[in-house]
């Protein structure tokens, strides 16, 4: 007859605990944990179980991080850089780093002026991006900093040069927040009263008429040949508050370097956003919106064929003038979306002109496009009718794959706490199902009482007369008995 078996003493136990494991065991518990992921993210219980063993040793410290952090963003930080250099806990981990995050400590506007303030903040900022070469073999990273206007471009540049040896990203996004100074301060203001080493990273001034030189002299062959994704997104503060002129017309022409570096990329994302909105009494300045010569700075004989995600945000309206340029350097766009921040279309316009839509129809494999409602100051927004009729027009004639169209508008409350946010869905269906006629399905706010102003401002929404029928719109509510017909 088989013995019992004993509980282990207090003496024994201990020999068993997680630290006393043979490593192939230790290896295996590790290995089973990490592969309790659905794809992507691990789940709660997992990522606790990881973390609590991680923090039992040192030893288990450097085995569960690669499973921690194959599928984690780690955002660098002075600590964390310590711990991945030479004699650093993971210094051999450095090639388990597929994501990063470098978030630049925001820069106030009392910072902004004063020398320690940007001494701190130029070191910071300097001492992240100059850790990146560590991780040469990251996929994903994502930057932020925050820069005065008369340093944008020196920061822009000193950091490509860090850039440059990232052959292997394939997701790029890049932050920069551009801080209008009160004290009118100059490049050589600022540069002449930080440390050597800073003054060494930034360089001396790059004046807009330098940046070809620079490039040829300092990043002759500058391209990511994996890059799949880029996103340029540009904040301004401070520039309204403080009632600045407009923005130099050479000011941002240089952040068109990134795009011109990404031979694969197939999604591009261009923001530029004032942080607090113009108000509604103020004059719109002709050049808000410098930070869109992003694209207008591209040489003319330049298009990004491989390019078919294209979405636009800024604060200036007069994006619309643009289609044709957009049109022109992304022909084969299949998704194509232009917003504006919250608040914009009530203090100026989203003009409607057919003219000036036209050349959406020569973008032949569109497939999703999101716009602005449009509305003007006097009227307000335009109908639903007649957004849907002209959709329906350049389906038929130039934008066969056209499946889906959104406006997202706005409109004068009833009050603070009414929402302002208008949308208008077109889906288009084959009617009869298995026909060769499309038809466009409507959702959202599709009732002119859905969309029109309220209060004493822009009380004349309109219907276009000219589309007094709706014979050829359908709506959501009418999929399920309409469109087995």
């Amino acid at each position: 007859m088989e013995e019992p078996t004993l509980p282990l003493q207090s003496s024994d136990a201990s020999k068993v605990s997680l630290i006393n494991l043979p490593i192939e065991i230790k290896l295996m518990i590790i290995d089973i944990l990490a592969k309790q992921y659905d794809g992507w993210f691990y789940s709660r219980e997992t990522y606790g179980d990881l973390k609590g063993i991680a923090q039992s040793s040192r030893v288990f410290y450097q085995l569960c991080f690669r499973p921690r952090a194959f599928y984690a963003t780690i955002s660098l930080d002075p600590s964390l850089i310590k711990l991945f250099k030479l004699g650093g806990l993971l210094e051999h981990h450095d090639g388990d780093i597929r994501s990063l995050q470098l978030n630049h400590v925001p820069l106030s506007y009392a910072d902004e002026n004063i020398s320690d303030g940007h001494e701190n903040s130029i070191s910071w900022l300097r001492t992240g991006i100059q850790a990146l070469p560590l991780f040469s073999t990251i996929r994903i990273l994502y930057i932020a900093y925050g820069v005065p206007n008369v340093l944008e471009r020196n920061f822009f540049f000193a950091t490509l040069r860090v850039l440059a040896p990232l052959q292997a990203l394939t997701v790029l996004r890049f932050h920069v927040t551009v801080h209008y100074n009160r004290l009118y301060q100059t490049y050589q203001d600022i540069y002449s009263n930080i440390s050597s080493t800073n003054q060494q990273f930034l360089g001396e001034e790059i004046h807009p008429d330098e940046v070809e030189a620079y490039m040829a002299e300092h990043l002759p062959n500058f391209t990511f040949p994996k890059l799949e994704s880029l996103r340029i997104s540009l904040a301004g503060a401070g520039q309204y508050e403080l009632d600045l002129p407009t923005p130099h017309p050479e000011q941002g022409r240089f952040y068109h370097k990134l795009l011109m570096a990404t031979p694969r990329t197939r999604t591009l994302e261009i923001k530029w956003i004032d942080i607090k909105p113009i108000p509604r009494d103020h004059e719109i300045p002709q050049n808000l919106d410098q930070k869109l010569t992003i694209l207008n700075s591209i040489p003319s004989d330049t298009t990004f064929p491989h390019i078919n995600r294209l979405e636009i945000e800024t604060s200036n309206s007069r994006i619309s003038h643009d289609f044709e340029k957009i049109v022109t350097l992304f022909p084969n766009l299949k998704y194509l979306t232009i917003k504006l921040p919250t608040g914009t279309l009530l203090n100026n316009q989203w003009e409607f002109n057919s003219t000036l839509h036209q050349p959406i129809r020569k973008l032949k494999r569109l497939q999703y496009l999101i716009l602005p409602w449009p509305r003007l100051l006097e009227r307000g927004s335009y109908s639903m009718r007649g957004l849907t009729h002209m959709c329906h027009e350049w389906h038929k004639t130039d934008t066969p794959y056209l499946n889906s169209i959104t406006f997202c508008g706005e409109k004068f409350p009833v009050s603070e706490d009414y929402d302002m946010n208008i949308r208008l869905y077109i889906r288009y269906r084959r009617k009869p199902k298995n026909s060769d006629r499309w038809v466009p399905y409507l959702s959202g706010d599709t009732s002119y009482f859905a969309y029109w102003d309220y209060g004493p401002h822009n009380q004349c929404n309109y219907e276009d007369e000219s589309y007094s029928s709706d014979s050829d719109i359908y709506y959501e509510s009418d999929e399920y008995s309409d469109y087995s017909d």
